[in-house]
């Protein structure tokens, strides 16, 4: 099974390839979407063909908790509204406020965007 891993940028994906795993990395291919917009689009069209499971790993450009919620909600429902009843196999995280951070967060605590991650790609891969 492939995990399609959905990115806003270039950058994105050299930071996301260097903070996953080997596992997930050997069983994901990491596509570039060229901004928000475009991810989503992306993950969208990638539902519609049944490439499952599909994770949209996006920069929130805040903190804001509620902010996020919303960004989340929306872009999750567009991608949804490709899939039907089926909503468990395609996810949207934000990384606050950035992947950069997230990732350096990571390292220093072991726990955010990635970790979330993981779990989604672990329960998406059993569901299928």
């Amino acid at each position: 099974m492939t995990n399609y891993l959905v990115i806003e940028g270039e950058s994105d994906r050299r930071l996301l390839e260097q903070a996953l795993p080997a596992k997930t990395k050997s069983r994901s291919r990491i596509i570039v979407g060229g901004g928000v917009s475009s991810a989503v689009s992306l993950a969208k069209t990638l539902a519609l063909q049944g490439k499952l499971p599909v994770a949209v790993i996006l920069d929130a450009d805040t903190e804001n908790e509620a902010r996020i919620r919303s960004q989340i909600r929306i872009y999750e429902d567009l991608i949804h509204q490709a899939m039907g009843t089926d909503r468990t196999r395609a996810r949207v995280f934000l990384a606050k406020p950035s992947l950069e951070h997230e990732l350096f967060a990571w390292n220093q605590r072991k726990r955010g965007l990635f970790k979330e991650l993981e779990g989604f790609l672990r329960k998406a891969e059993t569901a299928a």
